[in-house]
């Protein structure tokens, strides 16, 4: 199992979208991994979804309250140059910090 750290401590506001540009030394088995990711909820009550290369993967709620929540994900159509999305589908909800987001994949 290889990773890639696409941030770590560089907190990047969740507002409308926040990208990542990924490259990887090759094409994962099965195009897929684990996303892992770490945000601050502020006052939650915020729904977004995470976008691999232009694919919708999954849609998260985070809940009311100021809390720290660690989460995943398993994402796919990876292949060695990769766009990964978090979008927003609350408008005019707080900003997210998201903290740190590494992915998981095997070769």
């Amino acid at each position: 199992m290889d990773y890639r750290a696409i941030s770590g401590a560089v907190p990047a506001q969740l507002g409308n979208s926040v990208t990542f540009n990924v490259g990887l030394p090759y094409v994962p088995k099965r195009g897929s991994g684990m996303l892992f990711y770490m945000v601050d909820t502020r006052k939650g009550n915020h729904v977004y979804r995470i976008l691999v290369n232009g694919s919708e993967q999954c849609k998260i709620a985070l809940p009311d309250g100021n809390n720290f929540a660690t989460l995943h994900t398993e994402v796919g159509h990876l292949g060695t140059i990769n766009v990964i999305s978090f979008e927003s589908d609350t408008p005019d909800a707080a900003p997210v910090d998201i903290l740190n987001v590494t992915l998981f994949y095997e070769a």
